[in-house]
C-alpha cells in the first residue's frame, strides 16, 4: 500500500470492547413506558405512539428517514434492539457521523477510556444546562466483539488524520466516517481524544458488533464540572442474584428522594440488594421514604437489607420502614 493513501485500511480484532449507555436507555422501552401507564390499555397506547416515531422500528419496516432497512440491522442475536438502535439514532452527532436520524456503534478497548469519553459528554451537556454537579448518573456496561477487515485505522501522525482527532471539532471526523459509510467500510479504529493512551472505536455497520453481553452498571458523578469517579455494581451471573451496594462509595448526601432515586436505579433487576451504610453518618426522611417505601412499592421482587447502620441511621431507617401487614 502507498503510504500516500490515506486513510490507512486494515483488519481490526478486539475482543471485549465496551460501551457505557445511560440507564433510561439500556432497558426495553416498554419496560420504560410502563412507568407512565396505569394500566395496560394505557401502555399499549403509549407503545404504539413511541413506534411511530421510533427510528429502530421505521428501519425494521423499510421506512428509515436515512434509508436504513432491515439489511442494514441485526435480528435474533441477543441485544438486537440495543445494536439496532446505536445506528438507527444519530442524534446530535458524533466524532464519525455527522447530525440526524444515522447513527454508530462506539465504544473502547477499556473502561477507563469508556467513562473518560461518557464523562466528557455528559459535563458538556450539564454546561450547556448551567449544571456543574449531577450524582450516582447511571450507565448500563455492554461488552462486544468487533472483528473485521476494512476500518480506516488513525494512528498515524498525518495532518489529516490529526483533524479527524481535532478536540473541538468534528467536521473532518464527520466527513471521513460519511465517505468510509459510501466505501461500505466496517468503521474507524483511533485514538481516543478524551483518555490519552486509550483507544476507540466508531463502528458503521451493525453486522460487525457481535457477541453483545450485558455487564456492570456504573454510576458516574460530576462535580464542578470534572468527572469525580464512578462506582461500579457488577450484574449478578447465572448463579447470583444479590448485589451490596457500598452507600460510602457515593458522592453526597443522602437527603433528597432524586438522590435514592438515583441510587436505586436498575436496582430492580435483583432479587436482593445489600445496602451497607457503613461510613454513612446520617440520612434524610426524604431519602429513606422514596428507597424503603416507595422504591420497595414498585420492585416487591427486590429486598433491601440494609446493614452496618449507625444508631441515629439505624433510628431513620426503621422509622421509615412500611408497617408489617396481619
Amino acid at each position: 500500500m502507498s503510504s500516500t493513501v490515506w486513510p490507512q485500511i486494515g483488519p481490526v480484532a478486539f475482543d471485549d470492547t465496551v460501551r457505557l449507555i445511560p440507564g433510561r436507555y439500556a432497558e426495553d422501552a416498554e419496560r420504560a413506558l410502563a412507568d407512565l401507564a396505569d394500566n395496560d390499555d394505557e401502555l399499549d397506547q403509549l407503545i404504539r405512539l413511541a413506534a411511530a416515531t421510533n427510528s429502530r422500528l421505521q428501519a425494521q419496516v423499510e421506512r428509515h428517514p436515512a434509508g436504513l432497512g432491515r439489511a442494514d440491522l441485526v435480528f435474533a442475536i441477543p441485544y438486537s434492539k440495543i445494536i439496532n438502535g446505536a445506528f438507527s439514532y444519530g442524534g446530535q452527532g458524533a466524532r464519525f457521523h455527522p447530525p440526524g436520524p444515522k447513527g454508530a456503534w462506539y465504544c473502547a478497548v477499556d473502561v477507563a477510556t469508556c467513562l473518560a469519553e461518557v464523562a466528557y459528554h455528559r459535563i458538556r451537556h450539564l454546561r450547556e444546562t448551567g449544571v456543574a454537579d449531577e450524582e450516582a448518573i447511571p450507565y448500563r456496561l455492554f461488552l462486544a466483539d468487533v472483528h473485521a477487515q476494512e476500518f480506516a485505522l488513525l494512528d498515524d501522525r498525518n495532518p489529516a488524520t490529526m483533524a479527524c482527532l481535532d478536540a473541538d471539532s468534528y467536521v473532518a471526523g464527520q466527513a471521513l466516517g460519511a465517505h468510509l459509510r459510501e466505501q461500505r467500510r466496517g468503521g474507524v479504529c483511533y485514538p481516543s481524544v478524551r483518555h490519552p493512551g486509550g483507544t476507540c472505536i466508531a463502528v458503521l455497520a451493525a453486522p460487525i458488533v457481535a457477541n453483545v453481553r450485558r455487564d456492570a452498571l456504573f454510576f458516574v458523578t460530576i462535580s464542578d464540572s470534572t468527572f469525580a469517579g464512578a462506582v461500579r455494581v457488577d450484574a449478578p451471573d447465572l448463579e447470583r442474584s444479590r448485589v451490596t451496594v457500598h452507600l460510602a462509595d457515593f458522592a453526597g448526601e443522602f437527603l433528597s428522594r432524586s438522590g435514592a432515586r438515583s441510587l436505586s436505579a436498575q436496582l430492580d433487576q435483583f432479587a436482593e440488594v445489600i445496602l451497607d451504610f457503613a461510613e454513612v453518618e446520617s440520612v434524610g426522611q426524604a431519602f429513606v421514604d422514596e428507597l424503603f417505601r416507595v422504591f420497595a412499592r414498585q420492585s416487591p421482587g427486590t429486598l433491601l437489607i440494609p446493614v452496618h447502620m449507625s444508631d441515629e441511621v439505624e433510628f431513620m431507617v426503621r422509622r421509615g420502614l412500611p408497617p408489617l401487614s396481619g
